[in-house]
């Protein structure tokens, strides 16, 4: 007979999994493979974690599957963030046109969109990086040109700065220390 424990963790598995059958059904895999290839991966991630939970003696492997899941989540969403402020490193002036916002039930987080010229091409884009809807209202105006950082290997890539802020780092550490804490399971 389950307990209660199994059947919790497969509907996370299984909510998860919707989330991963929706997206693909609004043609994420398209529009955005990369981030589509992301939560196929963890959906894997999970659903390898719930087998190990039923089998006997995997509890184990199940913690090191959730631990380093979720921590490569977090360490490759805010590695990106980082690794974009690096790349994008020539300064160009952009029209502000708006933003595009992100809610969930605990954070919201928003967008910038730019249009600029570079190398002839005029470029209407989403930044890499998202910011407080403080930033966006109270600092930028919509039609006003500021300075933005381009990545010129791929020019659609920009952000609004150059400073990869506190949020990102500790964010990536705590990524990185729940892969640690997950492998370590697999030395007890």
């Amino acid at each position: 007979m389950m307990d209660t424990e199994v059947f919790e963790f497969l509907f996370c598995v299984a909510a998860f999994g919707w989330i991963v059958y929706m997206a693909f059904k609004q043609k994420m895999h398209k529009q955005d493979p990369a981030s589509f290839k992301f939560l196929a991966l963890i959906f894997v991630g999970l659903l390898l974690a719930f087998i190990c939970f039923i089998i006997p003696g995997g509890a184990k492997y199940t913690f090191v599957l959730v631990g380093v899941t979720m921590g490569g989540m977090s360490t490759k969403i805010f590695y990106g963030n980082i690794k974009s402020v690096v790349v994008c490193n020539e300064a160009i002036n952009g029209i502000y046109q708006g933003y595009n916002s992100y809610h969930s039930e605990t954070v919201s987080s928003y967008a910038p969109i730019f249009k600029y010229k570079y190398n002839g091409q005029t470029y209407v884009r989403q930044c890499s990086n998202t910011y407080s809807f403080k930033k966006l209202d109270k600092e930028m105006v919509k039609g006003n040109e500021y300075h933005i950082y381009i990545n010129p290997k791929n020019p659609s890539s920009f952000v609004l700065n150059k400073r990869v802020g506190i949020k990102n780092v500790l964010c990536l550490m705590f990524g990185i220390m729940c892969i640690f804490i997950g492998l370590s399971a697999l030395f007890v």
